[in-house]
C-alpha cells in the first residue's frame, strides 16, 4: 500500500460487498415485512404500515434474504478476522465519533441484527432463540435495521459533504487523490 493509499484491498472489497448484501437485504426485507406487518405486542397483534412497494425485491424474497444474510455474515467474519490480525481496529484513524459509530455498527448492531434475524428463520429449533430478545426478535430485527439505516444515511451524508469524488475514489481504488503530476 502507498502513502496515497487510504482503504486496503480487503476493506474495499468488504464494504462494497457489505453494500451490496445489504441493499438486497433490505429491498427482501421490506417485501417480507409487507407481507406480513402483523406484530405480537403481549396476546395481542398489532398491525403497522406498509413500506411503500417501490422498495421491496420481490423476487423469492425469503429465499434471497436468506443468501444474502450468509453473504453478509461470510463478509463480515473475514472483515474481522483481517482486522484484528492486522491490527486494524486498534489504529483506525478517525475521529472519535467515527470510531463509536463504526465500534458500534460492527462490534453491536451487526450481531445483533443477526442474532435476532436467526429465530426468524423457519427452522423449528432456532425459535427459542428468540426468547433472549424482550418483546421478541422480529422487533430487534426491524428496530436495528433501522438503527443502521439511520448509520448509513449519515454516513453517505458525511462522504459527500468531505468530498463525494474523493471518498468513492479511495473506497473504489484505495488512492486518497489524483496522481501527483511528473517532475
Amino acid at each position: 500500500m502507498n502513502d496515497e493509499q487510504r482503504h486496503p484491498l480487503t476493506m474495499r472489497a468488504a464494504h462494497w460487498t457489505t453494500f451490496f448484501a445489504c441493499a438486497i437485504l433490505f429491498g427482501t426485507g421490506v417485501a417480507i415485512y409487507n407481507a406480513h406487518p402483523r406484530f405480537r405486542v403481549g396476546d395481542h397483534f398489532v398491525m403497522l404500515p406498509r413500506v411503500p412497494s417501490w422498495l421491496e425485491i420481490n423476487v423469492a424474497p425469503k429465499i434471497v434474504h436468506y443468501v444474502f444474510a450468509a453473504i453478509f455474515i461470510l463478509c463480515g467474519v473475514v472483515y474481522l478476522i483481517w482486522g484484528f490480525r492486522n491490527g486494524h481496529f486498534r489504529f483506525l484513524k478517525y475521529k472519535i465519533q467515527q470510531k463509536g459509530a463504526y465500534y458500534t455498527v460492527l462490534f453491536f448492531l451487526a450481531p445483533l441484527l443477526v442474532l435476532s434475524g436467526i429465530p426468524l428463520l423457519p427452522v423449528k429449533f432456532l425459535k427459542p432463540l428468540g426468547y433472549i430478545f424482550y418483546g421478541g426478535a422480529k422487533w430487534w430485527h426491524i428496530g436495528i435495521t433501522l438503527a443502521l439505516s439511520a448509520f448509513v444515511l449519515g454516513h453517505v451524508t458525511m462522504v459527500v459533504s468531505t468530498g463525494f469524488a474523493k471518498n468513492m475514489r479511495a473506497i473504489t481504488t484505495g488512492d486518497e487523490g489524483a496522481p501527483a503530476p511528473a517532475k
